[in-house]
């Protein structure tokens, strides 16, 4: 005792840090420590918890009771009736979901094999949908018992089925029963199947082979628990030959000690709880008393600070490929706690995209996909616990900037791509020109006359633009060959090429450009892959706001894939004279996204498709002739009442977009004399009929 006792002092002499040093001189190595200590904090107070010593929990497969132990319940559950509970024990369905242990038999199930007979005892975590259990099945008294032993046997490719065996001196509550030994089994194949509870399949191949465990039972047992809980959508546990056993033991106590400090000892539970406690950080060591000795410390340090609240409620959702966050701030007595001020700081996939937020929402673009978002709550004093919500981003966007037109016969429809978000590491270039040329690019007067590229910041689509010209005012017509060339890219997989251009003034409106592509250098020479040519005009295929109250042509937004390895890109101003200017502003580019699945176009006309499958971005067709009968009012004879068929070539209604505009053309007749064709007459004619064609047209 005098030993014991000097040991003790030691410890508490110990200081940081000297831990390990204490554990080699406290305790004997050959003797087991306990397994698996945990802690939780509630308030004020410190829980801990651990396992016994492993050698005293399993014993060897080729156990057997020896000539001092006694079998005092050996439950094999053949009497039992299947669906029910062996007689004496007593289940609790503490989840709720009315799903608990019960008795199987292989007879009706028959893809279950038993260790022995044909039933056994199962609790699932899954049984044709998931579940989510927490599940009690407690023995008779087994008052005097100092072993229990059993067997259990899992899905073997979905076999993380969590369980506890417990232990109560007292009742069957609850709250009476200890830890005394738990585990999760680990899988030993994949891709198998689940079985449902119902199911009648013949014998399993995903069931394990039944595994034995024997756990020493603290002194003064009275009830055993096997506790099915912490696990969901694997599949299920099986129970099988369960026995307790009296008899001799090791017997062994705890001790707990608080910063070297002993707390309590003489102990037979595998819990302690610590309270009172202020703010700090405690280091605390359960050791094994055993009749030969002492075991190793087994120790872990406890930060025990104040509880900040997180935020009540947090919820992500996504409209388009908008991510929406809202969150409910801490209730007042929480904030209250913790300090009146907060600031909210968010994190996507773990990387923190926002702090120091004041508001209770947020909200960010991002490309298709499923993120996590988890949001903290800062206080003066601290950081609370995450709340986090996943959101899948799984949108289909339409075409843009829809434009329709008629000229002649002919009905013409232009759109533009249907657009995406990137993600900002994918633009890997975003030029606006509103404070002139960038240092990184490159403009080039290929053809001499020094008039090249230059900065013009009052016609910009936004501000400014850069613009080349095809006419100066005292200088006269030029033949412009010049070159705007951005700075080095980086496209090894290709990208998308988005810029806006137009003419400088619609009664000169004829200036020629091309965009090209290199893979190799940014002289003009290297520049030969044509990406687009075009000759802009006066029509417009809309009608810009922005510069409507000008003699300015319309800014159009032109659209371009860019092929693999693309270095360079260089906007052409040639082959045209004596217009005016050539504008080019707002030029981005970015990464291929693949966010969208690849796409056709289907164009609809009055509810019917008229063309689909279609990859380019403009259509014409000359609708319909439209078929006219008239009829005539003043009949002499029925045979002529009815003239015959005329067809006349015209427009016919259609539809561009859901907000309409409705117009009229008026096409007039007069009926002649009978049997012959009427004339169709003009307006300012007597009209005798009215025929109104009526044409849908974008406002």
């Amino acid at each position: 005792m005098t030993f014991l006792l000097s040991l003790i002092f030691l410890l508490a002499g110990i200081g940081e840090g000297q831990t390990a040093i204490a554990q080699k001189a406290i305790g004997q190595a050959d003797l087991n420590p306990v397994q698996n200590l945990t802690w939780v904090i509630d308030g004020d107070k410190i829980i801990l918890s651990w396992n016994p010593p492993a050698k005293n929990v399993v014993a060897d497969r080729s156990w057997s009771k020896d000539k001092n132990e006694t079998v005092l319940l050996l439950q094999n559950l053949e009497s039992t009736q299947t669906g029910a509970v062996p007689s004496g024990w007593t289940v609790l369905d503490v989840d709720g979901d009315g799903k608990t242990w019960r008795t199987k038999s292989d007879e009706q199930t028959q893809w279950i094999t038993p260790h022995s007979g044909h039933k056994v005892l199962a609790s699932f975590s899954w049984d044709g949908a998931p579940l989510t259990p927490d599940n009690y099945l407690i023995s008779p008294d087994v008052t005097g018992a100092t072993k229990v032993k059993y067997y259990y046997a899992v899905n073997k490719s979905f076999a993380a089925e969590h369980y506890v065996v417990m232990a109560s001196s007292t009742g069957t509550d609850i709250s009476d029963f200890s830890v005394v030994f738990e585990e999760t089994p680990t899988a030993s194949q994949k891709g198998g199947e689940r079985r449902a509870g119902n199911a009648s399949e013949g014998p399993s191949k995903e069931q394990s082979e039944w595994i034995e465990r024997i756990v020493t039972l603290p002194l003064g047992t009275k009830y055993v628990a096997f506790r099915h809980n912490a696990t969901e959508t694997n599949n299920y546990i099986l129970l099988d030959d369960i026995s307790f056993l009296a008899g001799e033991v090791s017997e062994y106590t705890y001790t707990v000690y608080r910063n070297g400090v002993q707390l309590a000892s003489g102990l037979y539970t595998s819990t302690y709880e610590d309270s009172g406690l202020a703010n700090g950080t405690y280091n605390y060591c359960v050791q094994v008393q055993y009749a030969a000795g002492l075991s190793p410390l087994v120790c872990e340090e406890v930060p025990l600070y104040p509880i900040f609240p997180p935020v009540a409620q947090f919820d992500a959702s996504a409209e388009g490929y908008v991510v929406n966050l809202t969150w409910t701030p801490p209730t007042d007595t929480d904030t209250k706690e913790s300090g009146d001020s907060c600031t909210y700081t968010l994190y996507r996939d773990g990387l923190k995209i926002a702090e120091g937020l004041a508001a209770n929402s947020f909200q960010e673009e991002r490309t298709n996909g499923t993120y996590n978002y988890c949001i903290e709550v800062q206080y003066a004093a601290g950081t609370s616990a995450q709340k986090c919500d996943a959101v899948t981003v799984n949108h289909l966007p339409p075409v843009e900037n829809l434009k329709g037109w008629a000229e002649g016969n002919t009905v013409i429809l232009r759109w533009e791509p249907p657009q995406t978000v990137f993600a900002p590491d994918d633009v890997v270039l975003n030029a606006t020109f509103d404070e002139g040329l960038p240092a990184d690019w490159t403009a080039v007067d290929a053809d001499g006359d020094g008039y090249g590229w230059q900065e013009n910041l009052s016609y910009g689509h936004t501000v400014g633009c850069m613009t080349s010209a095809s006419y100066l005012s005292g200088v006269g017509a030029l033949t412009p060959d010049n070159y705007l060339i951005t700075p080095a890219l980086a496209l090894s997989q290709g990208g998308r090429l988005e810029y806006w251009v137009s003419t400088q003034h619609t009664a000169h409106p004829y200036e020629h450009y091309a965009v090209y592509a290199s893979t190799t250098g940014n002289a003009p020479s290297d520049f030969t892959i044509l990406l687009h040519e075009e000759l802009l005009t006066s029509k417009k295929d809309g009608v810009d706001e922005a510069v409507a109250d000008r003699t300015q042509g319309a800014w159009l937004r032109r659209i371009l894939q860019l092929p693999a390895g693309t270095k360079y890109i260089a906007f052409r101003h040639f082959d045209c004279t004596d217009m005016y200017r050539f504008n080019v502003d707002d030029v981005r580019v970015v990464k291929e996204n693949n966010s969208l699945p690849p796409y056709t176009y289907t164009v609809y006309r009055d509810g019917s498709i008229v063309a689909e499958g279609l990859t380019a971005t403009t259509y014409s067709e000359e609708p319909p002739s439209l078929r006219m009968i008239t009829v005539w009012r003043s009949c002499i004879r029925q045979a002529v009442c009815l003239s015959r068929n005329v067809f006349l070539s015209t427009s016919m209604s259609f539809r561009l977009h859901p907000s309409l505009r409705l117009l009229s053309l008026q096409e007039r007749w007069t009926p002649s004399s009978h049997g012959k064709l009427p004339k169709v007459v003009s307006p300012r004619s007597p009209i005798r009929s009215i025929v109104t064609v009526k044409r849908l047209l974008l406002k």
